[in-house]
């Protein structure tokens, strides 16, 4: 279950800006792999942001859900980390919002 929703997350992040997670200049993206076909510039509009923070509130319900139902140590550190993780991007993209003043 963690797994699906991590991977879900990475793919989302990755269609929306492709740019910032294959560069480590951005710390608050997770680092992953280029796409080898990639054809875009990261998606900084309003509406994406949106959309985004909204999935982000979404994610971290279910993360809270799958970190009470984790049967060992190890999964309940990995879902933690992964909830800090787009925790800090939610903040960076809603509060901090340096995409408005020095965009990709």
């Amino acid at each position: 279950m963690v797994e699906a929703t991590a991977t879900e997350i990475f793919q989302t992040l990755v269609r929306a800006f492709p740019v910032c997670t294959s560069s480590d200049e951005f710390y608050y993206f997770p680092q992953l792999p280029p796409n080898p076909h990639w054809c875009q510039w990261d998606d900084f509009s309003p509406s994406t942001i949106q959309d985004l923070t909204h999935k982000i509130s979404q994610w971290k319900e279910e993360l809270t859900r799958q970190k009470k139902e984790a049967d060992s140590l190890d999964l309940a550190i990995d879902i933690s980390i992964l909830h800090r993780l787009i925790s800090t991007l939610q903040e960076e993209l809603t509060q901090v919002r340096l995409h408005e003043s020095q965009p990709t």
